[in-house]
């Protein structure tokens, strides 16, 4: 590779900080546009984890007072909701359309189900996934590519399910 002039050296420099310019400006543009939304976001969880609010912090009335209601009506659906949700344990079925499985292959592949569902925890992230569409309004949930390994082997691999926090979430303010 020939060595640059320096021409060619401060035009790329010039185009490398352009585009730091320009990524920076939408970061600060998109904070900036969601900004209330965190605010409100944090006296939600402020108000459900009954933290007090100083005089400082522009809080509504309603969420500077150490008060359980938040708490308790968001416990009261989120426990509903799930129960709904979960009453039928598992809340699957396998079918065999096609006739070609055998009944102890459609019931090992049931049972490797079950055993995903004991893996991946997926009740108790289920009830916290709840309980954040509850007091926010929506959820966020990742399903990461997951694999248990026991004794230097692949016992298991499957998807994840991860309930992630608002707050931990990027997303587009302008849709």
């Amino acid at each position: 590779m020939e060595p640059q002039s320096d021409l060619e050296m401060f035009l790329a420099e010039n185009e490398r900080v352009k585009a730091v310019e320009g990524i920076t400006k939408k970061v600060s543009d998109w904070q900036d546009a969601l900004s209330s939304h965190f605010t409100e976001w944090e006296e939600y969880a402020t108000s459900y984890r009954l933290i007090e609010t100083s005089d400082g912090q522009k809080a509504n009335m309603s969420t500077k007072t150490r008060v359980g209601e938040t708490l308790r009506s968001t416990e009261a659906l989120t426990t509903s909701i799930f129960r709904m949700m979960t009453s039928a344990d598992p809340c699957y079925d396998l079918v065999n359309r096609n006739m070609k499985q055998t009944e102890e292959q459609v019931y090992a592949a049931w049972l490797q189900l079950r055993y995903q569902d004991r893996v991946t925890k997926w009740k108790r992230k289920l009830l916290r996934a709840t309980r954040g569409l509850c007091l926010f309004g929506t959820q966020f949930v990742e399903t990461p590519w997951e694999s248990k390994i026991r004794n230097g082997r692949s016992v298991w691999e499957g998807l994840g399910f991860k309930p992630r926090s608002l707050l931990q979430c990027v997303f587009d303010p302008w849709i």
